[in-house]
């Protein structure tokens, strides 16, 4: 198996923006100005929390790591879910991040069969990063998707502005990369997951690719 083509990280926040239902009803000039709000949000946050380790930045927070061993609910071809972070309710500070260990094994054992090395230990703390996002989120406001541009969606009685809720994981993405320094790029990750599973053909990534070069001009 081969891994996923090269992007860089704009194309690769887009590439992520066409799972929505709605992609291919959205303003395409409005999409680089939200990708670029996205990524800069997440790379401005990250500034206080380079070299954090997550756990220990999350406990700051009040949020408890909670190691699930087995697949997360809902598991399936192309769907991997490797962390969710819950914020306890009535607006009390802190929650909990549940790290599903074994869908982290599934996706790295997907890298590695795709000739790329990647740690055991570098791998969890990518995914603690972006929950690290979220709890951040959380805890101090606002949303991504109320902080960022909304991007107008083309329907039966025009086109309306909307907010994208893909937005905050692009936002986790940016985040996450920076706080652990890490070369690979998380969208770039899971679209060699997806590969490596069977889940999207690699001519249909080379053409999303194609069509997000051209809304992006680069």
């Amino acid at each position: 198996m081969a891994a996923a083509p090269d992007f860089c990280e704009r194309e690769g926040a887009l590439l992520q923006f066409m799972g929505d239902p709605a992609f291919s009803r959205m303003e395409e000039r409005d999409l680089p100005a939200l990708v670029d709000a996205c990524l800069a949000r997440g790379q401005a946050l990250a500034g206080g929390w380079v070299g954090r380790e997550p756990i220990g930045a999350l406990a700051s927070l009040g949020y408890e790591v909670r190691r699930t061993s087995g697949l997360a609910p809902g598991s399936r071809p192309g769907f991997c879910l490797c962390a969710m972070t819950r914020a306890l309710p009535g607006g009390e500070k802190g929650g909990t991040v549940e790290l599903y260990v074994g869908e982290v094994a599934r996706k790295r054992a997907a890298l590695l069969a795709s000739g790329v090395e990647v740690g055991e230990e570098e791998f969890e703390q990518l995914h603690l990063a972006h929950e690290l996002y979220h709890a951040l989120e959380f805890s101090d406001g606002p949303l991504t998707v109320d902080a960022v541009p909304r991007v107008r969606v083309r329907g039966l009685l025009g086109a309306r502005p909307r907010a994208v809720a893909r937005s905050s994981e692009l936002a986790a993405h940016a985040f996450a990369r920076r706080v652990t320094s890490s070369a690979l790029l998380p969208s770039w990750i899971d679209a060699t997951f997806l590969l490596a599973e069977g889940s999207l053909e690699r001519q249909t990534l080379l053409d999303e690719l194609a069509l997000a070069r051209k809304i992006l001009g680069t």
